[in-house]
């Protein structure tokens, strides 16, 4: 399988480097960071529309064991997971008792895959969240020693400001966004889409959901849009305000990286540096 992205600069191949990667069914990504957080390689796995679990084990298995680059020893792996199956609860509600029975009323049966979950003490949140029991075990025996999260537990953590703001990370088939009015969390989800109007459909809906103001309300680009396609030209036909991503001043980036539009792999650079 060949990468989507294969951007890796001098240093990449350095002991001393550390290792964040995101997984889900629709792609694995991942970057090194050097000395002085230096961003020191890039890369992304696209994944085909609709792969069950045994064909992401597989696709896994040959990434783990043909990029050169995971062949390294890190002195310290992050690894995040973007699975769509998982459920925000109040701090208060959850218990290790009452975390299966809340996930599973939700979403069904869960027993054939492995329930986890992080708690935000800052958002008074915990949340619960399933990992394919198969690809659990191939990452946790790949990167034994690594930190474990998933991705909507990071994302609260990007956007610092107040006021209302729509966070949307756009992959070849799928968006996920975040929710926040007056800088608390409203939602986080994950949505196929197959047209434009599929994604304005969901995001005009969230704020209506809620009760944002669409025109007092910031949406953030982040991932694969460009202001020449035609989703971008739908979704700015709704949002008055929109901004698309920069990179995050947390890391150092080559010319290399910079030569790419900012919000292309903003996202991760986020999240790596909330981790």
């Amino acid at each position: 399988m060949d990468p989507k992205f294969n951007i890796q600069l001098a240093g990449a191949n350095a002991d001393n480097n550390s290792l964040f990667m995101q997984l889900s069914y629709s792609a694995v990504s991942f970057i090194t960071i050097g000395e002085g957080n230096k961003i020191t390689s890039v890369v992304n796995y696209d994944f085909p529309a609709g792969i069950n679990e045994l064909t992401l084990v597989s696709f896994l298995k040959d990434i783990f064991t043909t990029h050169p680059l995971l062949q390294k020893e890190f002195k310290k792996v992050d690894i995040v997971f973007a699975f769509a199956m998982s459920l925000l609860v109040p701090y208060d509600f959850h218990n290790n008792a009452a975390n299966k029975a809340m996930f599973e009323l939700v979403y069904g049966d869960s027993q054939d895959n492995v329930l986890k979950n992080d708690l935000r003490f800052q958002y008074n949140l915990c949340n619960i969240y399933e990992v394919p029991r198969l690809v659990n075990s191939i990452v946790t025996t790949k990167f034994p020693t690594a930190t474990f999260t998933h991705q909507y537990s990071i994302l609260p953590d990007i956007i610092k400001a107040g006021g209302n703001h729509l966070y949307a990370i756009f992959g070849e088939y799928d968006v996920t966004a975040m929710l926040l009015k007056e800088g608390k969390i409203q939602i986080i989800q994950n949505f196929k889409y197959t047209a434009p109007e599929d994604v304005t459909y969901y995001l005009l809906g969230f704020c209506e959901n809620f009760d944002l103001n669409i025109n007092e309300t910031i949406l953030h680009l982040n991932g694969r849009i460009t202001k020449d396609s035609d989703l971008f030209k739908e979704i700015d036909s709704y949002f008055l305000q929109i901004e698309y991503a920069t990179l995050p001043s947390s890391f150092y980036y080559a010319d290399e990286i910079k030569h790419y539009p900012a919000h292309l792999f903003s996202h991760l650079f986020a999240t790596a540096s909330c981790v």
